[in-house]
């Protein structure tokens, strides 16, 4: 739920988010269900695993109830995550929180980068516009951005579909918003 602040959120966010516990959020699992598909039964869906927690920091009265879904196929993972606010009250919470998501290990043997949305360049909600929308390929190598102090780096805003290589052989991550 954290990642260490960088030098745009040193003097203000990453205090304020520290304040309210947003450094220690912990996950507490309350259901997992698994339930597999017979063969046939919906196209190449293999198993439905879903799990149910509350994320939350350690001592204080909010947090989020979570449901993850992974809908487990024989050529893709599907992930939906579902996050309800739960305590919420204006003396007890942040106004703002740090931008939520998953984290996955990639591959050392990923050469290439594709991408279906703002590019060639890197790109922020404060200044994408700076960047077209298009299809864009890239060295794997080539997508950090060193800065002298950690920071956010290599953001490209609006994809709809990220492919990472190895030759011929990779694999392919889209993006669902399902209000």
């Amino acid at each position: 739920f954290w990642r260490p602040t960088t030098n745009n959120d040193d003097n203000f966010d990453g205090p304020y988010w520290k304040k309210f516990g947003l450094d220690m959020m912990e996950i507490q699992v309350r259901n997992v269900k698994v339930t597999p598909i017979a063969n046939g039964e919906r196209s190449n869906l293999l198993a439905i695993l879903e799990v149910e927690s509350f994320i939350g920091p350690p001592i204080l009265s909010w947090g989020f109830d979570c449901i993850q879904k992974y809908s487990i196929y024989a050529d893709r993972l599907e992930i939906g995550t579902l996050l309800t606010a739960r305590g919420f009250n204006k003396c007890c919470v942040p106004l703002t929180l740090p931008r939520l998501g998953y984290e996955f290990a990639v591959p050392e043997t990923v050469n290439e980068i594709l991408w279906l949305g703002r590019g060639p360049g890197e790109s922020y909600a404060d200044k994408k516009e700076s960047q077209k929308i298009g299809l864009y390929k890239k060295k794997f190598g080539d997508s950090d951005y060193s800065y002298d102090y950690p920071q956010e780096n290599g953001n490209h805003e609006d994809v709809t579909w990220l492919a990472l290589k190895d030759g011929d052989d990779g694999f392919v991550i889209t993006m669902k918003n399902r209000n």
